[in-house]
């Protein structure tokens, strides 16, 4: 008991020292856009791959890993979502390859996913964006 309260009283004392003598932590705060590619497979019922596939819904997860980072970095890396685009189509890759339907899900299949996948593998993100914003003026009926 004793050794209890010797422990509570140096606490008592150190605590106002640590916090006056601590470093305040930066926060930085990044914007986030999230391009949520979840194609519509017309050959499957028209349901969407993340339902067909039975994938997490990716909105909570990103709100999580939002969550851990922060947690994780002590509150130094922070993620503002500032847009959530949802996209029904296959992103374009760089060198211009595109998925469909049939060629994903044969990929997805496939035991051997780094054999069968397309390299590059990278996406050409502006042609992407191009395609969602050239969607979105369809369906509102401004065809540009």
């Amino acid at each position: 008991m004793r050794l209890l309260l010797i422990l509570w009283g140096l606490a008592c004392v150190l605590a106002p020292i640590t916090r006056a003598t601590a470093p305040e932590t930066a926060q930085h705060t990044n914007n986030l856009l999230v391009i949520n590619c979840d194609p519509i497979l017309r050959e499957h019922g028209s349901v969407h791959l993340q339902t067909f596939l039975h994938w997490n819904d990716p909105r909570p997860m990103t709100t999580n890993l939002i969550r851990y980072i922060r947690e994780s970095s002590g509150g130094y890396a922070n993620f503002r979502l500032v847009d959530w685009i949802d996209s029904d189509a296959f992103p374009t890759k760089r060198d211009g390859f595109r998925y469909t339907e049939q060629s994903f899900l044969e990929m997805w299949r496939s035991k051997d996913k780094e054999k069968t996948a397309h390299q590059p593998d990278r996406c050409e993100l502006r042609c992407h964006l191009q395609g969602i914003e050239s969607r979105r003026a369809h369906s509102a009926g401004e065809d540009h």
